[in-house]
C-alpha cells in the first residue's frame, strides 16, 4: 500500500523541440513560494536539445518526473499522458514555451486548501513574440465568476469570445478529462472501432476545458493573473484555412459527444452552444478563403467523421451538425460557403466606390481571413482595428493596427471610412457596433458581418 500523501497540484509540462523555452518555464515552476507539487515533464519525441535540458532539470530537482515519448507526436498525446501518470490533488497543464507568473502560487495554494473547488479559473498575462499579436485576456467580472457555478457558466457564455484553454485550469484530478472513464470510453471507441474515422482536433484543450468546467460541482476564480502566455509565429502560420476548416467541424462535433452526459441545464447547454457558434462562424469563413481544390479535400475530410454524428440524438446536434447529418459534406459546406460570400458580396458592394478607408475590426484569424477576401473582390485594406494598447501599431500581413485613439484622429478627419465587423460571438459585435457609433462613424458604413 502506498501511504505517501500525494501532492497539492501536478503540474504538466509537454516538450516538444523548443529547447529555447525549457529552462525559463520550469524555472517558473521551481521558483514559486509553495513546495507541495510535482512536476511530470513529458516530452513528445523531441529532436532538439529538448531533452538533454530534461534531463538536467530531473537530476537537480527530485520533484520533477520525466517521461520521453515514443513515434509520432500527436498534438496532446503528451499532456494526455502526463496527466494520466500525475498523483497530485489538482493538476495545471503547461506548455513548454509558456511559463507562471512568478510568487502567485502562494496565493493559490492558499485558496486551493480553503475553498477545495473542484476547478479554479485563472486569468493570464500576454506575452508578444516577434511582433505576433496575440489574444490577450478578457477583463472578468469579480462578482460574476464567484457565483455558483450555473451563474459563472451563463456569465462565461456572455464573455465570449475569450481564451478556452487547459492552461487556464487547475483542476481536481479526479474531475480531469483525460483521466476518467468518459475519456476512456471516448478513446476507445474512437481507436478500436473501424466507422470512427478519428482525426485529431488541433482545439482539443478548449474541448478538455469545456468539459472541465461543465462536469465540476464547484468553480473557483483567481482575479490575479497565474499564467504568461505566448504564441510564436510559427504555431500560428501552420494553422491554415484549409486546417482551421476541418478544426472548427471536428471541435464542434468532440464538444458535443464529450459534454452531452453532462450538459443538463440551460446554462450548461447555452455555454456549448456559444462555444459551437463561435467555431461554426470560423469554419464558414474559412471556407471563403480555400481554393476548389482545398474546399474538395476539406469535404472528404469532414465525410469521415458524419457517422460519429449519426451516434448523437438528432435533437442534442448544433444546425451546422445536423445539416451534415442528414445532407452529407458536399452540400453542407458549399451552403456555408455560398451563404457566407454572397453576404460578404452584398456588404462589399458600395465599399469601392465610396474610395475611402477600410479597416477591419477586430484582429484576430478571422479577421486575416477577412482581409483575404475582401483583397480578392479589388478593396484595399487601410488597417485592422483592436481595442488592445498593446498592438498599437504591429504590422499584421503588411498592414497596421490601430486602436482607438488613432482611429479617432481619422474619424476627425472626415475622411469617407468603412468599417467592416467579423467576430462570430453577437456580443462582441453589438459592443464594436455601439464604439464605432460613438466615436463618430455612421451606422451605414459599419459593415456587420453574420450568420
Amino acid at each position: 500500500m502506498n501511504l505517501k500523501k500525494p501532492p497539492l497540484i501536478s503540474f504538466v509540462v509537454s516538450v516538444y523541440n523548443l529547447e529555447r523555452y525549457v529552462r525559463d518555464c520550469l524555472d517558473s515552476i521551481v521558483n514559486q513560494p509553495f513546495d507541495d507539487y510535482e512536476i511530470v515533464l513529458v516530452d513528445n519525441g523531441s529532436t532538439d536539445g529538448s531533452r538533454a535540458i530534461c534531463e538536467e532539470y530531473v537530476a537537480s530537482y527530485p520533484q520533477i518526473r520525466y517521461f520521453p515519448l515514443e513515434g509520432y507526436p500527436l498534438p496532446g498525446r503528451a499532456l494526455i499522458h502526463g496527466a494520466q501518470q500525475a498523483e497530485g490533488v489538482y493538476l495545471q497543464l503547461v506548455d513548454v514555451d509558456d511559463m507562471l507568473v512568478p510568487g502567485v502560487y502562494g496565493q493559490v495554494e492558499e485558496k486551493l486548501r480553503t475553498v477545495a473547488p473542484d476547478v479554479l479559473f485563472g486569468r493570464f498575462e500576454t506575452l508578444f513574440e516577434d511582433d505576433v499579436p496575440n489574444f490577450t485576456d478578457r477583463l472578468f467580472c469579480e462578482q460574476a465568476m464567484n457565483g455558483t457555478k450555473e451563474e459563472i457558466l451563463s456569465y462565461l457564455a456572455d464573455s465570449h469570445p475569450f481564451i478556452l484553454a487547459t492552461w487556464r485550469l487547475i483542476v481536481k484530478r479526479e474531475r480531469c478529462f483525460w483521466v476518467n472513464e468518459a475519456y476512456q470510453n471516448l478513446s476507445s471507441h474512437r481507436y478500436n472501432n473501424p466507422e470512427a474515422n478519428y482525426v485529431p482536433n488541433i482545439h482539443f484543450d478548449t474541448t478538455f476545458s469545456a468539459y472541465t468546467l461543465l462536469a465540476a460541482d464547484s468553480i473557483a476564480y483567481v482575479a490575479e493573473p497565474l499564467y504568461v502566455h505566448r504564441v510564436r509565429a510559427s504555431s500560428v502560420s501552420r494553422i491554415t484555412p484549409y486546417t482551421h476548416l476541418t478544426s472548427c467541424g471536428i471541435l464542434m462535433l468532440e464538444l458535443l459527444e464529450v459534454t452531452q452526459d453532462v450538459m443538463r441545464t440551460p446554462a450548461e447547454r447555452k455555454f456549448v452552444r456559444t462555444i459551437q457558434d463561435m467555431y461554426y462562424y470560423q469554419l464558414c469563413i474559412s471556407a471563403c478563403v480555400l481554393t476548389d481544390n482545398e474546399f474538395d479535400i476539406c469535404v472528404g475530410t469532414v465525410s469521415k467523421y458524419i457517422p460519429r454524428i449519426t451516434l448523437i440524438d438528432p435533437q442534442k446536434l448544433h444546425p451546422f451538425l445536423f445539416k451534415l447529418r442528414y445532407e452529407g459534406s458536399e452540400k453542407t459546406l458549399s451552403w456555408c460557403r455560398e451563404n457566407f460570400s454572397n453576404q460578404i458580396d452584398s456588404l462589399s458592394a458600395a465599399v469601392n466606390e465610396q474610395q475611402g478607408l477600410v479597416y477591419i475590426a477586430p484582429l484576430g484569424r478571422v479577421s486575416k481571413y477577412l482581409k483575404a477576401i475582401l483583397e480578392s473582390k479589388g478593396i484595399s485594406i487601410t488597417a485592422y482595428f483592436d481595442n488592445d494598447e498593446k498592438k498599437d501599431r504591429f504590422i499584421v500581413d503588411n498592414i497596421p493596427v490601430v486602436t482607438p485613439t488613432a482611429l479617432k484622429a481619422v474619424i476627425d478627419s472626415q475622411a469617407p471610412i468603412t468599417i467592416f465587423i467579423g467576430i462570430g460571438t453577437p456580443n462582441i459585435r453589438s459592443e464594436l457596433k455601439n464604439q464605432f457609433m460613438a466615436l463618430g462613424v455612421p451606422e451605414t458604413d459599419l459593415k456587420i458581418i453574420d450568420i
